[in-house]
């Protein structure tokens, strides 16, 4: 398993020196923290996941791609849990290719179309075109997953509805 600390650490419930410093640099966070223990008494070694992003009203769990089912669990029963404890709704994302990262983010949304856009001056920005009778399958705000989206991958982000 690999997880933001130590399998130790997530096992024993107190953070050693070197878990505690990544929390007090701000590489982890206490999400990060709590869901590692959570997820190491849920599941042992059987999931990975590499950070916690936190938006106004949700957690977006960033995960290896193979570890999304197993931290979501059979029927949610997992991931509601996990809800249940932080009181926030959980998205698990899987880390990869950045569009397969972005179709994730904006799921059950249908994306029409995925389209590179080159600005003068050689800047690169992605603009993804999603049914505009989706929008209310969209769990956070157009504009927040813009954001997060931009945070998490480095690249920018336009989501249009059409």
């Amino acid at each position: 398993m690999v997880l933001p600390i130590c399998e130790v650490c997530a096992k024993t419930g107190l953070l050693c020196a070197a878990c505690e410093k990544k929390l007090g640099d701000g590489k982890i966070s206490e999400y990060d923290v709590e869901l590692s223990r959570i997820l190491y008494s849920s599941l042992g070694l059987d999931a990975e996941f590499i950070k916690v992003v936190e938006t106004t009203d949700n957690l977006v769990v960033l995960a290896q791609r193979e570890s999304v089912g197993k931290i979501i669990g059979k029927g949610g029963s997992t991931i509601k849990d996990i809800s249940a404890k932080f009181g926030k709704q959980i998205r698990v994302v899987g880390v990869g290719e950045f569009k397969d990262m972005v179709y994730d983010f904006i799921a059950p949304a249908k994306v029409l179309s995925f389209n590179k856009v080159y600005a003068p001056g050689g800047a690169i920005k992605y603009r993804v075109r999603i049914d505009k009778r989706d929008e209310k399958k969209l769990r956070i705000p157009l504009r927040d997953l813009e954001k997060m989206i931009d945070s998490i991958t480095g690249s920018k982000v336009e989501l249009v509805l059409e």
